[in-house]
């Protein structure tokens, strides 16, 4: 890996230890990358290397705190199956036509932002049904995170995102 990119991977892994209700902000900034490393790939290569890339690019930067928390849960299998949930998923929004106009290939980009936040905030609905994992999430502590979750996609216009262009 370049010596470049070492100091901002190890920046957000360091902030791995985020508050349960701030999960789906450190989830906007996961799709912000997310988005940007698609919307580069895809001026060179076909949508769904792009996707690819782009997960790729967010595995990079590494799980939140409540992720590492949830994934002992997980068996390996699951993962597997979760990462190619997303990426056909994605690869369905590449078709996805947003209430405003946006550059060729951006549109995804600001999807990404929208699934990656709307993710983090379920996923503390989930780290909050569980009695093991210490310290427990309030009520007010989900409610925020559902909030700011699935703010960006309410932003966006969520009628939008379902429409598909023929």
């Amino acid at each position: 890996m370049s010596t470049a990119w070492r100091p901002l991977l190890s920046a957000l892994r360091s902030a791995r230890r985020v508050p349960a209700r701030y999960m789906p902000v450190a989830g906007m900034l996961v799709g912000a990358i997310g988005g940007a490393v698609y919307w580069v790939a895809a001026q060179f290569w076909p949508s769904s290397v792009a996707v690819v890339l782009s997960l790729f690019a967010t595995a990079l930067i590494g799980a939140t705190a409540g992720e590492e928390s949830i994934a002992k849960f997980q068996p390996a299998w699951l993962d597997v199956f979760v990462l190619l949930i997303k990426y056909n998923a994605l690869m369905a929004l590449t078709a996805a036509n947003l209430p405003f106009p946006v550059p060729a290939n951006f549109a995804l980009g600001l999807i990404m932002v929208c699934g990656q936040a709307a993710s983090h905030g379920l996923l503390v609905s989930v780290l909050a049904t569980r009695t093991e994992i210490s310290p427990r999430v309030s009520s007010g502590e989900l409610g925020f995170a559902l909030a700011a979750g699935f703010a960006p996609a309410a932003v966006l216009g969520i009628p939008g995102l379902a429409r598909r262009c023929h």
